[in-house]
């Protein structure tokens, strides 16, 4: 399932989008710099004005447009469980945020000790989490993938 994939690496997304750095192991430096990419192309620019990468600013304003979507889609999401009595979806936003969305993941068997449920249960509700999040994400098309 293809949004479920996405959701798994937002992490990794996020932090490239807001970090991605070039270290030059060509000497141009001496390493304990690092640039952020839009740096680089600058670099490159200078050096040499032939040189247009656009598929990597496309990929750069993809991968913002992105990351702005999911977050605002988790804000939406975060928003219908608080206002929800259903104690399942807001559990299952906090296994996302668990698994996903904070600073260090932690294991089912560790969600599942703080939630005081099964790991089995940490499963359905994230499974559940992230059909909704798909949903909000995909709209009709996460049907279709899933």
């Amino acid at each position: 399932m293809w949004p479920s994939k996405l959701v798994h690496s937002f992490p990794t997304r996020r932090s490239s989008d807001l970090g991605a750095v070039y270290t030059d192991e060509a000497g141009e430096h001496d390493g304990r710099e690092e640039e952020t990419a839009l740096e680089l192309l600058d670099m490159m620019l200078q050096r040499n004005n032939a040189i247009t990468v656009e598929s990597i600013r496309n990929s750069c304003r993809r991968t913002k447009i992105m990351i702005r979507h999911i977050d605002a889609m988790l804000g939406l999401y975060e928003t219908y469980c608080a206002q929800s009595d259903n104690e399942a979806l807001k559990r299952g936003l906090r296994i996302i945020k668990a698994m996903y969305i904070d600073e260090t993941a932690k294991p089912v068997e560790q969600i599942a000790m703080q939630e005081n449920v099964s790991a089995r249960q940490v499963y359905r509700d994230h499974d559940a989490a992230v059909d909704k999040i798909s949903m909000l994400m995909f709209g009709i098309d996460a049907l279709e993938m899933s």
